[in-house]
């Protein structure tokens, strides 16, 4: 009987020694959390290397300019959503994430949109990233990506941010899977500067070499078409010489119509 109540005892005791000590811990934990100050922002921009729509200086200033200046606030002061939320509203920002350290330090990483294309038009100029999003052009930098221009079956509204346009035929998700693609082709990436819809809706393709225009079409069987433009490139060109055509036609199945210039 005494063994047991003495058994019990201990476990009593060592349960509310367990218990002092989270406590403690717990006070002091909160004490230090009350008077934590920001001591440091710490901006990391990912893809810095690629794409430079911002750098550490345009973030601090936006961030300043909205919630002033972070340094020597109480850390539990800071509204870690809200400031994530507002970063996010900036066109050139896809994604953010912003956090606290208990050593002091406001850490902000972000990772900027990266534009396919960009659209020429009569409301101006935008960029258009792999998720279709539309946003302004920038002008603390210019990405040299395909400008498509011409009748561009798309009504841009609301400043051009986000899903902002109106596409009734869809036309603006095929382009950003041809995009993709040219993207993804070190090659055609390179070659390939700019494009145009002409009045039939049909795109045209001008590349860096030579002066031909490639009617590539509608938006469909993008690699079968690219398949046969390589076709062109590799065995019709380098025999004939690559002035010799004016027009390059890759509209049909299984075949190329080329168009003699004139003066051939």
């Amino acid at each position: 009987m005494f063994k047991k109540i003495l058994k019990y005892f201990t476990i009593a005791v060592l349960g509310a020694a367990a218990a002092l000590y989270f406590f403690f811990v717990s006070s002091i934990s909160a004490a230090a959390g009350k008077n934590e100050v920001v001591r440091k922002v710490d901006i990391v921009i990912k893809d810095s290397a690629q794409l430079r729509f911002l750098d550490k200086d345009i973030v601090r200033n936006i961030y300043f300019t909205k919630f002033g200046n972070p340094e020597g606030k109480n850390i539990r002061m800071l509204r870690l959503g809200a400031i994530e939320d507002y970063l996010n509203s900036q066109s050139a920002i896809k994604k953010v994430q912003v956090m606290a350290t208990t050593s002091g330090v406001l850490r902000i990483e972000i990772e900027q949109r990266k534009p396919v294309f960009r659209l020429a038009t009569a409301q101006g100029g935008f960029y258009v990233d792999e998720t279709g999003y539309i946003y302004p052009l920038q002008s603390t930098f210019t990405s040299y990506v395909p400008v498509v221009s011409g009748n561009i079956p798309v009504i841009i509204t609301d400043n051009a941010n986000g899903l902002s346009y109106k596409d009734e035929k869809g036309w603006m998700k095929e382009m950003v899977t041809l995009a993709s693609y040219i993207d993804a082709n070190p090659f055609w990436n390179s070659m390939i500067e700019q494009m145009n819809v002409n009045e039939k809706g049909d795109l045209e393709l001008y590349t860096q070499v030579g002066n031909a225009r490639i009617l590539f079409g509608d938006l469909h069987k993008v690699q079968a078409k690219f398949n046969k433009l390589m076709t062109f490139y590799k065995k019709i060109a380098p025999v004939w010489g690559w002035e010799r055509y004016k027009e390059i036609n890759l509209k049909y199945d299984n075949q190329i119509v080329c168009v003699l210039n004139k003066k051939n």
